[in-house]
């Protein structure tokens, strides 16, 4: 069973803003970009946090360990993310600058906070053909103690239009071994085998194609984005 506990910390730094311009900055960019955040995650809550898939991998096995050899091909399939046990937003800064747009300079707002999954575990099937033997099925579970995804949204201040990215930017702490069901010989040597890495690209498109585009749709429609301030206005 799915199990994700959605209790949100704020970690705020002792500076929270940047502005690149001296005279504008984003009013209440942490509230803004907090509340952001946490409804892009009620949302994907809602969607099922299954959709969060890894892609299929095989590898080829040739082993000798204490004394036994395990030769053949294992295929890891149907993985998705089935567990997270914390969440907190951190790194919460904003910025006012022109940016280079068409080749015009243009006056953008952008807001960014990091949100941090801890102990997020995925499950997958294991598909073991051992050669001149046959199949073998297992479940695997493996998890990462820290997974760091940076969201960003940013204002076109001439057009209003918004636009919006999520990007992984760590990945670290893998269990030092998968764990299978049922363990016997051959699990002894494909969890040695198995690779923390092999789910990078997964997750960091996952949090491209998906997480972004939920995000911006919740700042288009729910989560509006806040005043822009400048030296010369009141605030």
């Amino acid at each position: 069973m799915l199990k994700v506990y959605v209790i949100f910390t704020l970690v705020l730094p002792a500076l929270v803003s940047s502005s690149v311009e001296s005279n504008g900055r984003v009013m209440d960019h942490t509230t803004f970009i907090s509340k952001l955040i946490q409804e892009t995650v009620y949302e994907w809550e809602q969607r099922g946090f299954s959709i969060l898939t890894i892609d299929e991998f095989s590898q080829a096995i040739n082993v000798t360990m204490y004394g036994w050899q395990v030769v053949g091909n294992v295929t890891y399939t149907n993985a998705f993310l089935n567990s997270i046990q914390k969440l907190e937003i951190r790194n919460m800064i904003q910025h006012v600058s022109r940016w280079v747009v068409d080749g015009e300079r243009v006056p953008m707002a952008s807001v960014r906070g990091t949100l941090f999954l801890f102990d997020s575990s995925y499950g997958y099937d294991v598909l073991f053909d051992e050669l001149d033997v046959g199949l073998h099925r297992f479940t695997g579970s493996f998890g990462y103690t820290r997974t760091e995804i940076v969201f960003e949204i940013q204002k076109n201040l001439i057009t209003n239009k918004l636009s919006a990215s999520a990007t992984l930017i760590n990945l670290s702490g893998g269990y030092a071994r998968m764990v299978y069901l049922p363990a016997n010989n051959i699990t002894e040597v494909l969890s040695r085998e198995f690779s923390a890495i092999t789910a990078f690209e997964s997750i960091r498109n996952w949090a491209r194609n998906i997480l972004g585009p939920i995000m911006l749709e919740i700042a288009e429609t729910k989560v509006e984005f806040p005043k822009i301030c400048f030296s010369n206005s009141v605030c």
